[in-house]
């Protein structure tokens, strides 16, 4: 019986994996949330590139992800968007260069300690452009592919 039970939790876990990793509309990767360990991350927009720009520092264009993610355990987890890359269709990774607080303020991203229960938004700036569609990974995992 508890050999079933471990065969039926395999499966089960083995199906949810490939389910994450399917392919995604852009229009609806903001209702589509993904785990990763004690993490419900979504992903509440996506743009393949974006003008970065300030008075002493042009940066040109780039990639922006804008990330919700959810503690769903009840003990602080750590949530590191520098485990956060973007591949496009020519395969040219972008990963996180970091936070966006406006549209020329950029701060380095920090790993984030996210108590129980409890949920954080940011913006980040990618390291370069990207051109649709994208396969995003976490933490080294394909979480999906978003298409156009």
């Amino acid at each position: 019986m508890k050999t079933l039970l471990l065969i039926c939790t395999i499966l089960f876990s083995s199906l949810l994996s490939s389910a994450q990793s399917s392919e995604i509309a852009l229009s609806q990767l903001k209702s589509v949330p993904f785990t990763a360990g004690d993490l419900k991350i979504t992903f509440t927009n996506v743009k393949g590139r974006m003008l970065v720009a300030n008075l002493s520092n042009y940066l040109g264009y780039r990639g922006s992800i804008r990330i919700e993610v959810e503690n769903i355990s009840r003990v602080f987890a750590t949530f590191n968007p520098e485990d956060v890359s973007v591949v496009d269709r020519d395969d040219h990774q972008a990963d996180i260069l970091g936070l966006e607080i406006n549209s020329t303020n950029i701060f380095p991203a920090e790993t984030r300690r996210i108590a129980p229960k409890a949920t954080i938004k940011a913006a980040y700036v990618l390291t370069d452009k990207f051109e649709f569609p994208v396969r995003i990974y976490y933490a080294g995992k394909v979480l999906c592919t978003v298409t156009e």
